[in-house]
């Protein structure tokens, strides 16, 4: 195995393993946009007055909505923008564990 083949095999392991690593990274964010999530709806409910919590002029409400709106879409976009990759790779290291397979047996 030390031609070509040997080298192809490590390199394949290799990046298989790279590959492995960028997905785990890449799902691993979901949690942390949960948590974030979560915590906009709770700054929404505490100072938006539907829980009665802190109160705030009527002024300060509409912008303190806006803005949990525009965290709301932000925090799903990234989401969404996390999933697609984290989809491709998935495809690409089953391609991988294929052409490995298929080459070296």
């Amino acid at each position: 195995m030390d031609g070509i083949t040997g080298r192809s095999t490590r390199d394949l392991r290799k990046n298989a393993q790279k590959l492995h690593f960028i997905r785990a990274e890449l799902l691993s964010y979901h949690p942390y946009l949960v948590e974030l999530s979560r915590s906009v709806e709770f700054t929404l409910d505490t100072f938006g007055g539907t829980e009665g919590g802190a109160a705030l002029d009527s002024k300060a409400v509409e912008i303190l909505k806006a803005e949990c709106k525009k965290l709301t879409v932000e925090i799903e976009r990234l989401d969404e923008s996390r999933i697609t990759p984290a989809e491709r790779l998935g495809n690409v290291i089953d391609l991988v564990k294929r052409a490995s397979f298929f080459i070296y047996g």
